[in-house]
């Protein structure tokens, strides 16, 4: 399984008692979302936040990420089933989170 590359943040006080993952749209990366944490962050200091990258190149331009191909939607690719909408990876890659880091991380 591939591991994704991810923006990470927090938390702002102690050791992270969650995690908050911030998954970001077709065309962009992590680097667009984790702007975010800090403000959220601030509301909520026992939180980590992580934006991963998508696995894949975005197809339809020179930049960006994609969770999955947005070019093929036949009804026939539809019904065999695919990504699930609202998750963010897909099934060749996995998110891994192990006490306070992402594997595979780089700094904001």
């Amino acid at each position: 399984m591939a591991q994704l590359q991810a923006v990470n943040w927090g938390p702002a006080t102690g050791p992270a008692r969650g995690l908050v993952v911030l998954c970001h749209g077709v065309g962009a990366d992590g680097r667009d979302l984790i702007g975010l944490a800090p403000q959220w962050g601030a509301a909520l200091p026992h939180l980590a936040f992580t934006a991963p990258d998508a696995p894949e190149p975005y197809a339809q331009a020179p930049m960006g990420r994609q969770w999955y191909d947005l070019s093929d939607r036949s009804p026939a690719r539809m019904e065999a089933g695919g990504p699930v909408p609202g998750r963010c990876w897909t099934r060749s890659s996995t998110l891994s989170w192990r006490g306070s880091a992402l594997l595979r991380t780089r700094t904001r």
